[in-house]
């Protein structure tokens, strides 16, 4: 799959800035190892996609990083990507078949403690990467985060949000916490709200709005209900990451601005700066 080349107008305060940032990722610390680490996978996913002609871009802060600082944002330590979600069960046959060993495919559908019914995770074997929410988690390497995006209506989404919040969606009724949410409720809306989520699928495919929004089983941090407008996703370009160079939406300035705000291309302040997992392990 061929792209287009970005390139991106940055703020003058942000090619002013002359921190340095090494104190978070210079050669040699252990976020550096991370990243590089993070971007290993990232490549392999890359790799499979294109073969397969699965269209997938940068998201988050991976594509702040892509656009900001041609590479991780310097105290970033993991790898967002999003896709249409007609191509997830694609996506799933392949990783599962042709994943490197070096890697690990997670989802619902191989361990039986994951809850994230919306999202895919690619692992790193090799090291331990502990976050308190996926603690309970059989894989918990070093990752890729893979969202589904659809063409959803905003009352919608907010519908099937509020169908499925006890808790969102998931079979096992495990809350994000690994504590079991309003088990009854969450028992007596399971068979509902599968038919909710498998109508909202439908409707989506055929009669859908022209906004894109994260996957309906997609809570996060209140993005969830942000949309992307069709002509700021496609079609796809490319940008520079890390020496590499990697899908992004049409218009990222304009998703980065829609997800963080208009400063978004802004360096933050240190007290907004954060990672996810202090505590990482290498085993080889």
């Amino acid at each position: 799959m061929q792209y287009e080349r970005a390139s991106y107008e940055l703020p003058q305060s942000t090619l002013e800035c002359t921190e340095d940032f090494s104190k978070y990722n210079g050669e040699g610390t252990l976020l550096r190892k991370v990243q590089m680490r993070s971007l290993e996978i990232l490549v392999e996913f890359d790799r499979i996609c294109r073969k397969h002609n699965i269209p997938y871009w940068l998201d988050c802060g991976t594509l702040l990083g892509a656009v900001r600082h041609n590479g991780f944002i310097p105290w970033d330590d993991d790898v967002d990507v999003a896709m249409p979600y007609k191509y997830i069960k694609k996506l799933r046959k392949v990783m599962k078949e042709e994943l490197s060993p070096r890697f690990a495919y997670q989802d619902i559908s191989t361990d039986k403690n994951y809850y994230l019914e919306s999202v895919i995770k690619i692992r790193d074997k090799k090291s331990y990467f502990p976050i308190e929410v996926y603690k309970g988690f059989k894989e918990q390497g070093i990752l890729l985060d893979v969202v589904p995006v659809e063409q959803i209506s905003l009352p919608l989404k907010k519908f099937v949000m509020k169908v499925n919040k006890y808790p969102y969606l998931r079979k096992k009724e495990i809350s994000m916490y690994g504590k079991t949410q309003y088990p009854i409720i969450g028992t007596l809306l399971t068979p509902l709200a599968e038919m909710v989520k498998s109508f909202a699928h439908w409707y989506s495919k055929d009669k859908g709005t022209t906004d894109w929004r994260y996957n309906y089983t997609y809570i996060f941090q209140g993005h969830e209900l942000y949309p992307f407008k069709h002509e700021w996703l496609f079609p796809l370009k490319e940008a520079e990451f890390e020496g590499h160079l990697f899908p992004v939406p049409y218009d990222a300035v304009a998703v980065l601005k829609n997800f963080y705000g208009e400063d978004a291309l802004e360096i933050p302040p240190t007290s907004k700066r954060t990672t996810h997992s202090p505590n990482v392990q290498f085993y080889d």
